[in-house]
């Protein structure tokens, strides 16, 4: 099982911080964590209409939530920050 890990600053526009593999399936899923790396500063972590403090699950500071299990080609992991520019840390297993 291959598996993927990256950090990347977040903002206050929502973005995506994964996009499963083409051969993600119900069979091979891409399971998705992610953590939040700032000491501060909130996330929210959804689909495509997420947005600061709705529509998602709010990450806290310093904690992690996972597995998110993506099934789907091309599906996406989207979260957006609270404020400033903290850094999530995604980390991906069957890609």
């Amino acid at each position: 099982m291959a598996v993927h890990g990256e950090d990347n600053a977040l903002s206050t526009a929502r973005e995506v911080v994964w996009t499963a593999t083409q051969s993600a399936s119900v069979d091979h899923p891409n399971l998705v964590w992610v953590e939040n790396k700032d000491g501060s500063i909130e996330m929210t972590i959804g689909g495509a209409d997420v947005a600061d403090d709705s529509k998602g699950l709010t990450l806290a500071a310093g904690k992690t939530l996972g597995p998110f299990t993506l099934t789907q080609p091309q599906e996406k992991l989207y979260a957006i920050a609270a404020s400033g520019t903290p850094t999530i840390k995604v980390f991906v297993t069957g890609v």
